[in-house]
């Protein structure tokens, strides 16, 4: 038993240690930028820490870079809940995996801070394709079960799970689209009208009024900070 107890504290060290290092690199990405950020520096702000330890947690500044840009993306554990919840139909799982990438709890605010970094086109294209890598298989998986079930009738799973992906993601980016903010409700709508024409009604209208709500309530809190 003592033994269980040395092996669950030094599993909680190492993550804490590794939060540590993801949250120093962070800062150091947003206010020094990520190509002007060394190993060294990170060393530096890390009280306790020598460069052996933090190469023990994480092989290289990339490594640690493609922890940071994994922060924005939503858990895992949160996925594969809802790709093994049995009572979801295919179509009911990409709505729901829609909602986890806009709405996760707690994923909001370290997406936000993270977001900034996504004007470094070395960064940016890290995170889409992690976001390929990681979204694309459960895409497709619910293409399938939805083909199986009756909620969909989609050719090319595959290609398609890539199309929507791109669709969802890329499309909404504002180092790509820099009037993004103007019409992203017009970009809305018109996303919704394609994945229909596509066969997956991901976008339903009640999902449409969820994020027009959290649109509004970001509004509000941006013209509350601005009045301060």
């Amino acid at each position: 038993m003592f033994r269980s107890v040395i092996k669950v504290t030094h599993r909680y060290d190492a993550e804490s240690t590794r939060a540590e290092i993801i949250r120093v690199a962070m800062d150091l990405f947003l206010t020094k930028g990520y190509d002007k950020t060394t190993i060294k520096d990170i060393v530096s702000q890390l009280e306790g820490l020598s460069k052996g330890a933090v190469y023990h947690h994480f092989k290289s500044k990339e490594a640690i870079v493609d922890e940071v840009i994994r922060l924005m993306l939503p858990k895992y554990e949160s996925m594969q809940e809802i790709s093994e919840n049995q009572k979801l139909s295919g179509l009911e799982k990409m709505r729901n995996l829609l909602l986890l990438g806009m709405f996760e709890e707690g994923r909001d605010q370290s997406a936000k801070k993270i977001a900034p970094l996504m004007d470094n086109q070395t960064l940016l294209l890290k995170h889409l394709k992690q976001t390929q890598l990681i979204f694309t298989p459960y895409i497709e998986r619910f293409i399938i079960e939805g083909n199986k079930d009756g909620s969909l009738t989609v050719e090319y799973p595959r290609e398609m799970a890539e199309l929507a992906l791109f669709i969802l993601n890329t499309w909404y980016m504002p180092s790509f689209y820099s009037h993004l903010a103007e019409h992203l409700v017009e970009k809305i709508k018109a996303t919704q009208l394609v994945l229909r024409q596509m066969g997956m009604d991901i976008l339903s209208d009640a999902i449409f009024q969820q994020i027009m709500a959290k649109l509004i309530s970001q509004e509000q809190v941006n013209n509350e900070k601005k009045e301060e």
